[in-house]
């Protein structure tokens, strides 16, 4: 959701020759829109990561350098195999994400660790700023797919008590 606000903001900046509120719009947002606005994201998130890393090296301890060495390899590498994979218009299934989820949680853990530990008010604020804001979006998420899968269940419950009443056992 937070991804397609953005998008329509990209798509309105990217292509001003689409009217919002019309198909044609919705297509390029749902689309090359979230696309755009999912590398753009990437970038930022990356280049701030790299730029604190950078500033900060020498404050590091070694052994969170191996690890974050580690956990990136990790990540990336548990994508070489799918790069060879031609599949247009399709998307990796969700098992091929398990391997570099865990080098990106283990990453991002040290990471945040690295950066609460720095003794810099502002890295610090930024970390829980960043850790809060994903835990209200997470949860709003899970809610809201909670609410629809247990509609749904209400619907079949409903459905199927009907169909038990007109043909009994």
């Amino acid at each position: 959701a937070f991804i397609f606000i953005l998008a329509n903001f990209v798509t309105i900046f990217i292509n001003p020759s689409l009217a919002p509120q019309t198909s044609e719009f919705e297509i390029f947002v749902q689309n090359k829109g979230s696309e755009i606005t999912i590398i753009a994201l990437l970038v930022l998130m990356a280049s701030a990561v790299i730029l604190i890393l950078k500033n900060n090296w020498n404050k590091i301890a070694i052994t969170y350098k191996k690890t974050l060495f580690a956990s990136f390899a990790l990540l990336l590498l548990s994508f070489m195999p799918f790069i060879v994979i031609y599949r247009p218009f399709s998307y990796l299934d969700s098992r091929h994400y398990y391997l570099p989820t865990i080098g990106a949680s283990i990453f991002l853990a040290t990471f945040l660790y690295i950066i609460t530990n720095l003794k810099n008010k502002f890295y610090n604020f930024s970390a829980i700023a960043i850790i809060v804001f994903y835990l209200i979006l997470h949860g709003t998420v899970l809610f809201s797919d909670l609410s629809l899968i247990a509609d749904r269940a209400f619907e079949r419950q409903f459905f199927l008590k009907q169909l038990n009443q007109i043909i009994p056992n």
